[in-house]
């Protein structure tokens, strides 16, 4: 789907000009749509509900879109920001979820979800539901810094343990370099009885690491381990 189809409505630049454009295809859709044969597709459906979303006619849209066979998240975010625009906040977030399916985005309806709770100041709901699934990037230390830096109220330890006990593999979120901080939260995790399997996760971490460092490094470690034993926890920051 083309962007400047996604966005046709903006580009209009008035109610009217878009108002126009949705009336040239506003027909064609609302057939497509509610022929009960499966496949039928119409060209340019982007630049209708931009269209329609742009005019202000969020009824004729949500009425547009009702009739779809399947949940198709590209459609159906355009019928989530005209609830938005309405302030209907907690329809707008029913009919994101009522979006997931076969084949659907979940990451994204959960970035779209997560952007809208925080938009209205909802944090902590924001962040239980959604921050650890809608901020996936290509590496653990992206995802974390990036889930710190967006609540920045919340501990960055306990961001990185609930990061590790949810994904099923914690020494993923460790076994990387340049992050010697995160090491005295991995031998606490290591603590816990329900992350047994981070054991040797962490041991092949510390291994790799170990052939990578200065000597001096292990006695590092071993300080950590000691510290830990003693009940002290360093701070982790972020560079």
């Amino acid at each position: 789907m083309s962007p400047v189809q996604e966005r046709w409505g903006e580009l209009c630049a008035s109610r009217d000009v878009a108002s126009y454009w949705a009336d040239q295809l506003l027909g064609l859709l609302r057939t497509a749509w509610s022929d009960p044969r499966p496949g039928n597709y119409v060209h340019g459906t982007a630049v209708c509900l931009s269209s329609l979303l742009a005019a202000g006619r969020h009824g004729e849209l949500l009425d547009v879109l009702a009739p779809q066979r399947f949940s198709f998240w590209p459609d159906r975010k355009s019928g989530v920001q005209a609830l938005l625009s309405d302030g209907r906040v907690d329809d707008a977030l029913a009919y994101a979820e009522a979006s997931r399916g076969l084949n659907q985005p979940d990451a994204a309806i959960d970035a779209a979800c997560e952007t809208i709770l925080l938009d209205v100041g909802r944090a902590e709901e924001a962040f239980e539901k959604y921050a650890l699934t809608a901020n996936g990037s290509s590496t653990g230390l992206a995802t974390f810094r990036g889930i710190v830096r967006k609540y920045p109220g919340h501990d960055p330890r306990q961001i990185l343990l609930d990061l590790a006990t949810s994904s099923g593999d914690p020494g993923r979120w460790f076994a990387r370099r340049r992050m010697p901080a995160f090491w005295i939260s991995l031998f606490n995790l290591l603590k816990r009885a329900d992350l047994i399997r981070a054991r040797s996760a962490a041991r092949r971490a510390a291994f790799s690491r170990r052939m990578q460092q200065p000597r001096g490094w292990l006695r590092n470690e071993r300080l950590a381990r000691h510290s830990l034993g003693l009940g002290i926890v360093g701070a982790i920051t972020i560079s």
